[in-house]
């Protein structure tokens, strides 16, 4: 009735609860033409897989989780972002995958957002958090301790970055 979806994984779990998907190399969650998802408050911990990938959805938000060692990767979402987010040894990407940046106008506007989210350590060989698309939003981030660079947002029309800060190494 109410439009949401809850998991309980047995009876007797509560806030202290570790669930583990360890030593699998399956995603732990994967979404595919997803509209109007909320992912709330958990913690994807050193799993072989990536945390969450998703391709092809929209109004997809992901907020308040922790990423420890679990990258999170969505292609072609629109109107879809990830908020007040911990990231520690990992990467946060939302891209186009079928992105021409000649006819950009042509797209639809992605609206796609990366905001308040904290990244630490990431040993990426490239940014740690990253987005791509049209009338994006990358804003109020802080990174520190990463090999090379925090953030990068590239191809695309009319991004928004803004109040981003990188630190350490």
């Amino acid at each position: 009735k109410t439009g949401m979806m809850y998991i309980y994984p047995f009876s007797y779990a509560d806030e202290n609860t570790t669930i583990q998907l360890s030593m699998s190399e399956h995603n732990i969650i994967d979404v595919l033409e997803a509209e109007n998802v909320v992912i709330n408050g958990i913690t994807f911990k050193n799993s072989s897989g990536n945390a969450i990938k998703g391709t092809d959805g929209k109004y997809f938000v992901v907020q308040n989780c922790k990423f420890i060692a679990n990258k999170i990767t969505l292609t072609d979402f629109r109107c879809s972002g990830i908020t007040t987010c911990y990231f520690l040894n990992t990467r946060a990407i939302i891209t186009r995958d079928s992105f021409d940046s000649e006819s950009a106008q042509e797209f639809w506007d992605d609206r796609n957002f990366i905001m308040n989210c904290f990244i630490e350590g990431a040993k990426a060989t490239s940014a740690d958090i990253a987005l791509s698309g049209n009338n994006c939003v990358m804003s109020h981030n802080f990174g520190s301790d990463q090999t090379n660079g925090a953030f990068a947002g590239f191809n695309g029309a009319n991004m928004y970055f803004e109040y981003n800060e990188g630190v350490g190494n």
